[in-house]
C-alpha cells in the first residue's frame, strides 16, 4: 500500500498544479481581450445612444498604461470612437479636437480613417478653418474616395481662401463624379474669371445656363465673362435675356470705349436704349454722341487715307 501511495503522489502533485495553472490562464484571459472587448462596448453604448457612457468609457481606457495601455491602432479607434459621441452630443469643437488625435495617430483602418476624414472636413468648415479643410480633403483624395459634398466643401473653401486653381480642379473632380451642379459651374465660372480666363469663363456659364434657369445676375455674369472675352455678340444676347438695368450698358459700353472700341460699344449703347421702354434723357443721348464721336475719331485717319489715295 506504502509503495501505491507514493507512486500516486506525484501524479496528485501534477493535477494540482495543472488545475491551478488553468485558473490563472482564465484569469488573465481578459487582460488579453480587455481592449477588443472595451472598444466593442464603446461602440454598443454609441449604438444604444448611451454617448457619455461612451466618453467615459473610452476616457477610462485611454488613460490606461503599462500592459493594459491600448495600442497605437486602439487609441486610435477610441479617439474615433469620442468624436462620434461628442458629434451626437453636439459637441463639435470637442468631437473636432477627437477626430485630430485619432487622424494624427495614423494608426485607423481604412474605413475609419475615410469617416474620420470626412467628418472633420465637415467640422473645418463650419468654422471657417478652410486650409485645413483643404489638408483633410486632399488627404481623403488621395488615399480614399471624395464624396460630392465633401468636394464641394473643399472647392468652396478653397474660393474663400482665392485659392481659384484648386477651386476649379475640385470642380473638374465634381464632373468626373458627374456631381457638377449649378453651385459648382458658378464657383468654377468665377474663379476662372478672377484668373482672367475668360474664354473659359464663358464656356462654364454657357454650360450653367443650358442646365439651369439663372437668375438674372447670373445672366448678367455670363455677358459679362463673354464681353471680356471678346465675343460681344453673345454677351449682348444674355443682356437682353437679363433684361438687364442700362447702367449696366453703360458701364460695359465706357469700358470698351477706354479700349479703344468704339464700334462695340456704341452696338452695346444702341441695344441697350432701345431695351428702356422711355425716352433717353439728354445725359444718355450725349454719351451716344460721345460714343459716335469716339468712332469717327478711330476711323478718322482710315478715312484721310482713303481720301488721299
Amino acid at each position: 500500500m506504502r509503495h501505491v501511495y507514493f507512486s500516486l503522489f506525484p501524479y496528485r502533485m501534477l493535477l494540482s498544479v495543472s488545475r491551478r495553472l488553468a485558473v490563472m490562464f482564465l484569469l488573465l484571459l481578459p487582460f488579453a481581450t480587455v481592449q477588443a472587448a472595451d472598444l466593442g462596448t464603446v461602440s454598443a453604448s454609441i449604438e444604444r445612444g448611451d454617448y457619455q457612457q461612451a466618453l467615459n468609457l473610452s476616457a477610462s481606457l485611454l488613460a490606461q498604461q503599462g500592459e493594459q495601455a491600448p495600442s497605437s491602432s486602439q487609441r486610435a479607434e477610441l479617439w474615433r470612437l469620442q468624436g462620434v459621441a461628442h458629434l451626437y452630443l453636439e459637441q463639435r469643437a470637442e468631437a473636432y479636437r477627437a477626430y485630430q488625435k485619432a487622424l494624427a495617430l495614423n494608426a485607423l483602418n481604412e474605413d475609419s480613417e475615410a469617416d474620420a476624414l470626412a467628418a472633420v472636413i465637415r467640422l473645418a468648415f463650419r468654422v471657417n478653418q478652410y486650409e485645413e479643410v483643404l489638408n483633410y480633403a486632399r488627404q481623403l483624395s488621395e488615399q480614399h474616395h471624395l464624396q460630392p459634398s465633401l468636394g464641394r466643401l473643399a472647392m468652396q473653401a478653397a474660393y474663400s481662401l482665392s485659392r481659384f486653381d484648386v477651386a476649379i480642379d475640385y470642380a473638374r473632380q465634381l464632373q468626373e463624379l458627374n456631381a457638377l451642379d449649378a453651385f459648382a459651374l458658378q464657383t468654377k465660372a468665377l474663379s476662372e474669371m478672377a484668373l482672367s480666363r475668360y474664354s473659359a469663363a464663358a464656356a462654364t456659364f454657357d454650360q450653367l445656363t443650358r442646365e439651369t434657369d439663372l437668375a438674372p445676375k447670373w445672366v448678367e455674369q455670363a455677358a459679362r465673362a463673354h464681353a471680356k472675352a471678346g465675343s460681344h455678340s453673345s454677351a449682348r444676347q444674355y443682356l437682353a435675356r437679363a433684361k438687364s438695368d442700362i447702367t449696366l450698358y453703360r458701364a460695359m459700353a465706357a469700358s470698351l470705349l477706354d479700349n479703344n472700341d468704339a464700334k462695340q460699344a456704341l452696338l452695346y449703347w444702341q441695344q441697350g436704349l432701345q431695351q428702356l421702354g422711355r425716352v433717353p434723357t439728354r445725359d444718355e443721348q450725349l454719351f451716344m454722341v460721345q460714343c459716335l464721336i469716339k468712332m469717327i475719331s478711330v476711323w478718322r485717319p482710315l478715312i484721310e487715307l482713303v481720301k488721299s489715295i
